[in-house]
Parts: structure tokens; C-alpha cells; sequence
């Protein structure tokens, strides 16, 4: 999946700057994050992760919009599905484990790929 930005740039998701925005938000406790307060990634590309985020309900966010400069956005806090996700995806172990296993097996990451590799390798986890 792709987002269009404020021009013409395409950008595709990076679901680790994805999963470090939910951790950071768990242990923001409730206060609201900042794109430009979550580096190494540029707050442009944080930005619009955290709007593709809201999108796809794992978290709560606002959108003050794009009318100039760089992209912005403000991460509320985590909903249901994204502390679920979250806890998941956790263990870095399991985290770099699943994505391993989709590329292994040339499978694009989508939260229900991951969501299905998590569950294989957490299986094979219990199993040994």
C-alpha cells in the first residue's frame, strides 16, 4: 500500500517505523505524540504512517492538515486493535522472526500476513 504526501512522493509502508510508533505510544501513557518528537525517521514519514495508522484503527489521531510545510499529525493514543497488534508484535524476537518467515516465503507484510506469521512462530515457540 501506498500514500500519496502532500506532492507527488509515493511512499510505502515501513512497518518497522510502524511498530516503533506503537511502542512509543504505550509508553507515552496517554499523552499525545508529535510526528517530529519520534526520530531516527524523518517527521514527514512519521506523519503520514500515524495518519495511515489512524486509518487502519490502531491508533486515535488528529490530522491538523496539510495546508503547508511538511506533513504533521498528532498520535493520540493506541486503540483496541493496536495494543492487540502491538502485543503481538512485541518481542523483537517474534517481531524479526515473522518477518523473516514472510520473506522466506516471498509474502508481502500486511497486518494480516504479519498477524499469521506471528501465529506460526509463536506455535513453533511453544512446540520446542
Amino acid at each position: 500500500m501506498s500514500i500519496h504526501s502532500h506532492g507527488a512522493e509515493i511512499m510505502q509502508r515501513n512497518w518497522d517505523l510502524i511498530r516503533m510508533i506503537l511502542l512509543d505510544l504505550e509508553e507515552a501513557k496517554g499523552e499525545h505524540r508529535k510526528a517530529e518528537e519520534m526520530p531516527p525517521f524523518p517527521a514527514d514519514w512519521v506523519a503520514l504512517h500515524m495518519k495511515m495508522m489512524e486509518e487502519g484503527g490502531l491508533i486515535e489521531g488528529h490530522d491538523p492538515g496539510f495546508l503547508s510545510g511538511p506533513p504533521q499529525f498528532f498520535a493520540l493514543g493506541l486503540t483496541w486493535k493496536g495494543r492487540e497488534f502491538l502485543d503481538s508484535i512485541r518481542s523483537q524476537s517474534v517481531w524479526d522472526k515473522s518477518k523473516g518467515l514472510l520473506k522466506e516465503k516471498g509474502i508481502g507484510l500486511t497486518l494480516d500476513t504479519i498477524k499469521a506469521a506471528v501465529v506460526a512462530v509463536v506455535t513453533q515457540l511453544l512446540k520446542s
